[in-house]
């Protein structure tokens, strides 16, 4: 999208009608299933998407008319990918879930005042970040009403950025237990 409409700015004296500039946005993706039944009672699946956005950022209403050379953008990627198999035999039913998320991401602003060569401010920010998660989990009808589900969730996060001098990472676990009953079938 060139996304150059016409708008009336009335962050500026004299207030007018003006046309957007550098605000042109470029998206691009996909995503995609397979599912494979491997029996009557069991199937596995990989899901998986992937986006690459591209946007200038255009000056804000008050700075439209501050002059200089402003150039200022943001670059972002991601995919998502999950990998899935469920068993089912009887009132019982098992799940397992692995993913790995990965995004990219760039913010760029680079402005020169009027006539000069060096850069007035300059921002270059990169980041990357990776997620690994894993789940399981367990359902089970128990009869009249209850329904016992169990699982286990294990994730791990990274991130590398040019905001921290040295990766970040975190490791988060997680247990459940859920007994549900229900008391009437509406």
């Amino acid at each position: 999208s060139q996304n150059d409409f016409s708008y009336f700015n009335n962050g500026i004296l004299p207030a007018g009608w003006m046309q957007q500039e550098k605000a042109d946005v470029n998206n691009i993706g996909f995503t995609q299933r397979l599912t494979y039944l491997i029996s009557d009672f069991q199937q596995i699946s990989l899901t998986t998407w992937n986006q690459w956005n591209k946007r200038n950022i255009p000056a804000t209403m008050t700075n439209v008319l501050r002059g200089g050379n402003l150039t200022e953008f943001q670059d972002d990627f991601f995919s998502r990918n999950v990998l899935a198999w469920s068993y089912q035999w009887g009132k019982t039913r098992l799940q397992f879930r692995a993913a790995w998320f990965h995004e990219e991401q760039q913010y760029f602003l680079e402005t020169f005042e009027d006539g000069s060569s060096a850069a007035d401010t300059l921002i270059d920010s990169r980041n990357t970040s990776d997620g690994y998660f894993a789940k399981i989990k367990l359902d089970r009808e128990l009869g009249q009403g209850f329904l016992f589900s169990a699982g286990l969730d294990l994730r791990h996060e990274k991130v590398k950025t040019t905001n921290y001098s040295t990766p970040k990472q975190r490791n988060s676990n997680g247990v459940f237990v859920r007994i549900e009953k229900n008391f009437r079938q509406r």
